[in-house]
């Protein structure tokens, strides 16, 4: 403190954090995964936990069945022990295993044991659930239920074992080797599981001795009986092989795999009660008995201590196989982080606003060919191109609020089938690009909104029974959906300046695009669709969740079924990240043991040995071939020379962006790649052809035209194929972790480009760019070119300086840009195998992060994203500002320091909620943004932030052009700052009030002339006069005032303000 009364208050203050879950009613719970238990209002508890993801889930890692991580049902049997004690019930009457609880790859998963309140005779009921730990998505957040029973406070007699051990009669079994027998049967046990010790057989039961492995951790305190050790009770069933085997077993004994091959496990408990807790070693005692309804069979167990003192009864366990259904419900397996477009009223609650009110059209203008159906648009100025727009608004006209384009060729459709060349749709590309060069570079249209128009370029519903245009057998225009693609990767780093509309291409439907085309330039939405008369926009949603995902068009029956194994399958990027695990994948569940894989570099790719090596000792034929697929020679040659013995029957195009090309080239050589495969394989009678790409732009990234363009391009390629009645799957990946990483949350960065690895998604959605070759460089310093606004005027691409592959480098935690975390190599079983089952042409395969997703107002969250996300309504917050208007009148009257220091405050809170930071002081006004953790992506976030806060129209690369708080606040200031007039008018109406209010003053002489000592003091202070001493100012009663305060002493100095300057002069 400078001096005595400036103070800081440092202790520390006894108010509850927000997050102090005691306060709110849970306590903490000793145990192992329950660690906290609610109270409900009608007498029932509720116990919470977590169970870890796969790869870091321990000892529990070591239990495996049918290749997945499976909890043990000795631990569901624990937690509802648990819960009973919680309520004072001592016996589970019945617990019945609903589905499995399998842990997923890399997510953790919440779990829920509910105790419900007692009824009349005390028993109450009981229900386990998990959830995965990152879901929050409409749709994905449904609790699993994994278990139901029923508990009573009534315990059952416990039976001993004491006595002679093994009792008499009993034939030792030999237990060596049954785990690894059990290996082969589905069952992997690991050494945390491994507790079997001995095991005897008198006939009608079977007896075993049991220690718990010192790899599953102490008996004690974090379990009533340790879930590893109750689980090794039942292993004495594994020497009994499977059914059919010819293994001698007691009367009744169940075997661990049915006749079929399926796998056996717990499925009901009766009569289960805990005597004694802490067994570390114990006996075990089965008896068989069969089912009384024929479906399975019952074991009765007792379990005792060491020396025979009982610990646990369960009066039945009921096993029973366990099908493909039960481990999709118990994994989220199946369509889980699988989504496909739909095309949706941009009114329905998902979207922003309410009902759309059609806009005038005596502001916009049309640029260019006319649209067809447009020509009778009223009301629109007509212009022949963007320099002739330019120079009326340069001579006075003034500019258009929206401006209505065609881009030229792509709006006849006479005669197309919808399969346009490569090289059709890079030209395309470059059209649209060269055009939204034009249009940013033009100060004059920044306040304007460039409409896009196309005709059959969307992948969109056709019709009102809302079937798609693949589906009735109706290609759709490759190379317009490419500059379309290349157009929305512009979108995010321009917010408002670009909308995309494409108008229904069935003849006569010409009418209702002017019937609704001011609807929709109204809707705020950037990208449209005008089907039968309605104005759509394209919107996520679960795979199988559209009506249409039912339907079955030409060539449309599953491609997993219609693959020959005995063929080859063609994997380009095969040698790479995504490409290998594919590779990988298709071997191990057999289906294809003959593999072609195709690369840039082929087998001098870093890590083609060791995957080739991994490929065939899993049993598969192997060939690696180095290709430029992106040449037709070369792609018909490979194609061609498959041995004729094993025929091409698949294509999987993981191809990735090549590390030799760069700018517009690097991104549109998976579509040239795509077409050229097309074109060789057609005539062949294929069960798959894949297509993957990155969802960058369909999740609302900011990113590489170029590859969005691709992306869009290979998606309307397969769109064309399957109405041709040929297979075809196009594949959008979110972004992967690289394959050595151990989730999806450190993925390392030497990915082989020569694999689609996935894409970093931008803006709002997105990881971490470092590692992104194509990342947002519309913010990136080193390739702004003043005239084009960002976009490189040789290669139309952005760029920054990071080197290396799409593989991403962020948790999904990314200050306020998270929302999409990286996929971990576990998700590619599941994922491929829905994506091979589907119907759909176009699937977006992704890990989104509801939890961050769900926190974002409506008008931060992508528009993609609002069918899926619950959609928050957009209330103005502290930081949210206010238009430019508002920020004007603001700053008028104050200093010109205190105007800098306000817009500084403003750009300290707006990076701070960037960030993720709750103290803004922590961002220092010198310090450079790229400093403090902006990058490419954030910056278009503060960018956005800070224009939405002002009403400004900031360009894309506004923070990098101003690097550091300070120097962007002074950029707002001559942005914002009031005119000298504008800084004026207040104080002339203040003067003028004061006039009125003086004139108003009775014509007394005492108070009048008070009033006007005051103002003629006043007025030689504003003639610059410094005191009393000044010049003469204004007559005989000025000279004498001065006079007296000349001659005065102190006192009667203070006495003659207090008389006549003072606040009561008057009285």
């Amino acid at each position: 403190p400078t001096y005595a009364f400036q103070r800081q208050h440092y202790w520390p203050s006894p108010v509850r954090e927000r997050g102090d879950v005691v306060s709110a009613g849970m306590r903490p719970v000793a145990h192992g995964v329950l660690s906290a238990a609610i109270g409900t209002a009608d007498g029932g508890r509720i116990l919470t936990g977590r169970l870890p993801a796969a790869n870091r889930a321990g000892w529990l890692g070591d239990h495996e069945v049918g290749g997945a991580v499976l909890l043990p049902a000795a631990m569901v049997m624990e937690w509802a022990l648990r819960a009973a004690d919680e309520v004072g019930c001592s016996t589970i009457e019945e617990l019945v295993l609903q589905t499995p609880v399998v842990l997923d790859e890399d997510d953790a998963r919440r779990v829920q044991v509910t105790i419900g309140a007692p009824g009349p005779d005390e028993r109450r009921e009981l229900a386990v659930y998990s959830q995965p730990e990152d879901d929050a998505i409409e749709g994905e957040d449904a609790w699993v239920c994994h278990a139901t029973g029923t508990v009573s406070p009534r315990e059952a007699a416990p039976t001993s074992l004491a006595g002679q051990w093994p009792p008499a009669g009993a034939e030792p079994l030999d237990v060596t080797g049954c785990y690894d027998r059990a290996a082969a049967t589905g069952f992997r046990y690991g050494p945390a599981f491994r507790g079997l010790r001995a095991a005897w057989s008198d006939g009608r039961h079977l007896f075993a001795e049991v220690a718990l492995p010192e790899a599953a951790g102490k008996p004690t305190g974090d379990f009533g009986i340790h879930p590893a050790l109750l689980d090794a009770a039942l292993h004495p069933l594994l020497l009994l092989g499977g059914d059919g085997d010819g293994q001698p077993r007691p009367d009744g004994a169940p075997a661990t795999t049915a006749s079929d091959g399926q796998v056996r496990l717990p499925f009901a408990w009766t009569g289960v009660s805990l005597h004694a807790t802490g067994a570390a070693t114990i006996r075990v005692r089965l008896a068989a008995e069969n089912d009384a309804d024929g479906t399975g069979e019952r074991l009765r167990i007792a379990v005792a201590d060491a020396v025979g003192t009982p610990v646990l009864d369960a009066a039945s366990v009921v096993m029973r196989p366990v099908g493909g259904r039960q481990w999709d419900a118990g994994t989220d397996r199946g369509t889980r982080g699988l989504y496909v477009l739909d095309w949706l009223p941009p009114r329905d609650p998902g979207a922003l606003g309410g009902e759309a009110t059609p806009q005038d059209t005596g502001d916009w203008a049309m640029v260019g060919s006319e649209p067809p159906g447009l020509e009778s648009l009223p009301g629109v100025h007509r212009w022949p191109d963007l320099d002739a727009l330019g120079a009326a608004i340069d001579g006075g006209t003034p500019a258009p609020a929206v401006v209505l384009t065609a881009m030229p060729g792509l709006t006849d459709t006479a005669g197309d089938d919808g399969t346009a060349g490569a090289d059709d749709g890079l030209t395309a590309v470059r059209r649209a690009l060269d055009l939204a060069e034009d249009w940013l570079a033009r100060p004059g249209l920044a306040g304007a909104r460039l409409v896009v128009v196309t005709r059959g370029a969307a992948l969109c519903p056709d019709g009102p029974d809302g079937r798609t245009g693949e589906l009735l057998g109706e290609g759709v225009r490759a190379d317009a959906a490419a500059a379309r693609g290349a157009l929305r990767a512009l979108q995010a780093g321009h917010p408002g300046r670009f909308t995309l509309l494409d108008l229904d291409p069935r003849p006569g439907t010409e009418a209702d695009a002017v019937t609704v085309l001011r609807q929709a330039a109204d809707s705020g939405e950037p990208e449209m669709a005008v089907r039968a008369a309605r104005v759509l926009a394209p919107r996520l949603v679960r795979a199988g969740a559209r009506r249409q995902d039912e339907e079955r068009g030409p060539g449309q029956d599953g491609t997993a079924a219609a693959l020959d194994p005995d063929g080859t399958v063609l994997v380009t990027g095969g040698t790479g990240t995504l490409g290998g695990l594919v590779a990988e994948h298709l071997v191990r569940t057999g289906r294809a043991r003959n593999l072609l894989l195709a690369g840039r570099r082929g087998g001098r790719t870093p890590g083609a040995e060791r995957l080739v090596e991994r490929l065939k000792d899993a049993g598969a034929r192997v060939d690696v071939a180095a290709v430029d697929v992106t040449d037709a020679a070369a792609v018909e040659r490979l194609v061609a020379g498959i041995d004729p013995a094993h025929p091409l029957t698949g294509v999987v195009h993981a191809m990735g962006t090549p590390r030799e090309e760069s700018g517009l080239a690097a991104g549109w050589a998976r579509a040239a790649g795509a077409w050229q495969l097309h074109s060789a394989t057609a005539g062949l009678p294929l069960g798959m052809f894949l297509v993957f790409s990155s969802a960058q732009a369909v999740l609302g990234g900011a990113g590489a035209p170029g590859e969005a363009a691709a992306d869009a391009f290979c998606a309307a390629l397969v769109a064309a194929r399957r109405a041709a009645g040929l297979p075809g799957t196009s594949v959008s990946w979110g972004p992967w972790a690289a394959a050595g990483s151990p989730d999806g949350d450190r993925p390392s960065a030497g990915t082989d480009t020569d694999s689609a690895t996935g894409t970093k998604a931008a803006n709002g959605t997105g990881t971490d760019p470092g590692t992104d070759t194509g990342t947002n460089a519309a913010t990136d310093p080193g390739t702004h070119t003043g005239t084009s606004a960002g976009i490189d005027t040789d290669t139309h691409t952005r760029t920054n300086t990071s080197t290396g592959t799409n593989t991403a480098t962020d948790t999904g935690t990314h200050g306020a840009g998270a929302g999409v975390r990286v996929l971990g190599p576990g998700r590619l079983p599941a994922l491929f195998e829905a994506v091979v089952g589907q119907r759909t042409g176009h699937l977006v395969a992704a890990r989104l992060d509801g939890r961050v997703l769900s926190t974002r107002p409506a008008d931060a969250l992508p528009a993609v994203l609002r069918a899926l996300v619950p959609v928050r309504a957009a209330a103005r917050t502290a930081v949210a500002g206010a238009p430019s208007a508002g920020w004007t009148d603001q700053l008028t009257g104050l200093p010109a320091a205190e105007q800098r220091r306000t817009l500084l405050n403003l750009v300290r809170v707006q990076a701070a909620a960037v960030l993720g930071q709750s103290d803004p002081s922590r961002i220092e006004p010198e310090r450079g943004f790229l400093e403090i953790g902006i990058d490419s992506l954030t910056a278009v976030e503060l960018r956005n932030r800070l224009g939405s806060a002002t009403g400004l129209r900031l360009p894309a690369t506004v923070v990098f052009d101003h690097p550091s708080p300070d120097s962007l606040a002074g950029y707002l200031l001559a942005e914002l700052a009031p005119s000298q007039t504008d800084a004026l008018a207040p104080l002339l109406d203040d003067i003028d009030r004061l006039e009125r209010g003086l004139l108003a003053v009775p014509q007394d002489g005492a108070a009048r002339t008070a009033l006007a000592n005051r103002l003629r003091l006043l007025t030689a202070r504003l003639d610059g006069v410094d005191g009393v001493d000044g010049p003469d100012v204004g007559g005989p009663a000025d000279s004498a005032v001065v006079d007296r305060i000349q001659e005065a002493s102190a006192d009667e100095i203070l006495q003659f303000i207090d008389e006549n300057l003072g606040r009561n002069a008057a009285d």
